[in-house]
């Protein structure tokens, strides 16, 4: 039967006691990531078990221009922080008013042009799709989708001749201006 030196034997036993240790913390850590990710389960589906809480953002009188009466449709626009909250307010006509939702300040009001313009076609129903997308059912059975989109008013700082070239540092290279 073959010795079995000393130094290679206390080297396997440390071998296998660092082995045993890394196994070790692998479990513990696995073990430790599934109670995490039922800890975050629990936290994102406890809310669903409370009662709902509606928190009033505004609260406005109609201006007397806009009739109660002939308003088929209301979408509201959120600006990031809350501070900037404008109503659509969509008419029987085809027109839509947007106002301010804080003050109750007519901003703009704008009709939609249409192809078929039959004075006796009224819209019905208009539907936020959410993003300024309106879906608008007309009377005579039409249906149209439309996109609010805001004018933004270019202001220049400094003048870029035409035909220009100039270096981004955004994009890495050359971009006409």
């Amino acid at each position: 039967m073959p010795k079995i030196n000393a130094s290679s034997s206390r080297n396997a036993r440390r071998c296998d006691k660092i082995a045993r240790w890394i196994i070790t913390l692998g479990g513990v850590t696995v073990i430790a990531g599934v109670i995490a990710i039922l800890a975050m389960i629990v936290g994102v589906t406890l809310p669903l078990f409370r009662s709902p809480e509606a928190v009033s953002i505004s609260n406005v009188q109609l201006p007397p221009t806009i009739p109660s009466n002939k308003i088929v449709g209301l979408g509201i626009d959120m600006g990031m922080n809350q501070a900037d909250v404008t109503a659509f307010l969509w008419m029987d006509d085809g027109t839509v008013s947007m106002l301010d939702a804080r003050t109750g300040d007519v901003k703009t009001q704008e009709h939609l042009k249409r192809s078929k313009a039959d004075p006796r076609n009224k819209l019905r129903r208009a539907e936020s799709l959410g993003n300024g997308k309106y879906s608008l059912i007309w009377s005579n059975g039409d249906a149209t989708l439309v996109e609010i989109v805001a004018k933004v008013r270019e202001k220049k700082i400094f003048p870029i001749p035409r035909n220009k070239m100039f270096a981004s540092p955004m994009c890495g290279g050359l971009s006409p201006a």
